[in-house]
């Protein structure tokens, strides 16, 4: 059905099981984060498929890729 990444092990699902509201919230927390620091956004293809949307001239454009890059906290030079 899926494969055994998206899987956790026994042990992982035990310790899980015996935590408190607290403990499970840092838990998944750290989970998230882990899946965010591993997947980086490349914001020169995000720019092109965006580019490509009908309507969507150089400054709207620029004014998006602004502020993508400030939600992501990195700088992107308009060009």
């Amino acid at each position: 059905m899926s494969d055994s990444k998206s899987q956790i092990s026994r042990e992982t699902y035990k310790k899980i099981k015996a935590m408190n509201r607290e403990q499970m919230s840092e838990f998944f927390t750290g989970v998230y984060q882990e899946g965010v620091n591993n997947s980086p956004i490349d914001l020169d293809e995000l720019r092109e498929v965006i580019s490509s949307v009908n309507g969507i001239g150089e400054v709207r454009l620029n004014q998006i890729m602004d502020a993508i890059a400030a939600y992501y906290g990195t700088e992107e030079e308009t060009e």
